[in-house]
C-alpha cells in the first residue's frame, strides 16, 4: 500500500507550500518488510493518469464497450438469420417507408409513428447481436456510461510539452486500485507503471511516473500560462 507524505517545497517556491508524495508504506518503515521504492510525486501520478485517459479516449467507444461487456461476463443475443431475417428485412423496409411517408405530418399520425418506431427497434434488434445487460450490476453500467461521456471531454495533447487538468472527479468515481509496479531494463529502473483497475471491470496502465516532480510542474506551470488550445498540443 501506497501512503501520502506532506513535505515543505524547495528553495524557490512560495514560503508555506507543501509538496506530496506517494510512498510504499514499508519503504516508509511502517511495514514488516524492507522495500527501496523510489517516492512518487502527486502531482506526476495526476499528469500519468491524465495521459492514460486520453489514451483510451483516443479510442474507439466499440473497443472499450466490448471490454467491458468481457470484464462483466455481458452475452450477446444471437442475429437472426435465414428466412427469418429476409422476413424481418422486408418488414423493416415497410416500417421504414411508412415512417418516411407520416413523418411530413408528424402530428396527425403521432401515435402511428410510435407504434412504428418501437417496431422498428425490435427489427433492428433481432438483426444485429445485441448486448443482454440483465446480469450486470445496474450501478457498474451506469459508472461506465458517464466514464464513457466524460472520455469525450478529454483531448489528445502531447504530454512532453505540457498537460492538462486532473480530473479528480473521474479518479474518485471510477477507480477501484492501483498496482505500482517498477520497469527495468538490465537492472536498470527505467520507468514506474501502474496497472489500474475501474469499478466497472476494465484496466488501463499510466507510464511515465518515473519523471521527477520538477519535470511535471514545468509542465503544469507552462499549461497554466498558454491559451487552452495550445496548452494541449492542438
Amino acid at each position: 500500500p501506497l501512503i501520502r507524505r506532506s513535505m515543505a517545497a524547495h528553495a524557490g517556491h512560495t514560503p508555506g507550500t507543501r509538496v506530496y508524495l506517494w510512498k510504499c508504506r514499508n519503504a516508509e518503515g511502517r511495514g514488516n518488510q524492507s522495500c527501496h521504492a523510489k517516492a512518487i510525486p502527486e502531482i506526476v501520478l495526476e499528469q500519468t493518469f491524465m495521459e492514460m485517459l486520453s489514451a483510451l479516449a483516443a479510442r474507439p467507444r466499440e473497443e472499450l464497450e466490448a471490454e467491458f461487456r468481457l470484464a462483466n461476463g455481458v452475452s450477446m443475443t444471437e442475429a437472426a438469420d435465414g428466412a427469418e431475417a429476409e422476413e424481418l428485412k422486408l418488414e423493416l423496409e415497410s416500417v421504414n417507408a411508412q415512417l418516411e411517408t407520416m413523418s411530413s405530418e408528424a402530428d396527425l399520425y403521432a401515435d402511428m409513428l410510435e407504434e412504428l418506431n418501437n417496431r422498428k427497434a425490435e427489427l433492428e434488434a433481432r438483426l444485429s447481436p445485441t448486448p443482454d445487460w440483465s446480469g450486470v450490476n445496474p450501478l457498474k453500467k451506469a459508472a461506465f456510461d458517464w466514464f464513457l461521456e466524460q472520455l469525450d471531454s478529454i483531448p489528445t495533447y502531447d504530454s512532453s510539452r505540457t498537460t492538462i487538468p486532473f480530473r479528480a472527479d473521474i479518479y474518485g468515481r471510477c477507480i477501484e486500485r492501483g498496482e505500482v509496479r517498477e520497469v527495468r531494463e538490465n537492472g536498470k529502473l527505467i520507468d514506474i507503471a501502474i496497472r489500474y483497475t475501474f469499478t466497472f471491470g476494465l484496466e488501463a496502465i499510466a507510464y511515465g511516473n518515473s519523471r521527477s516532480a520538477p519535470t511535471a510542474r514545468k509542465l503544469a506551470e507552462r499549461m497554466k500560462e498558454k491559451p487552452a488550445d495550445e496548452a494541449i498540443g492542438a
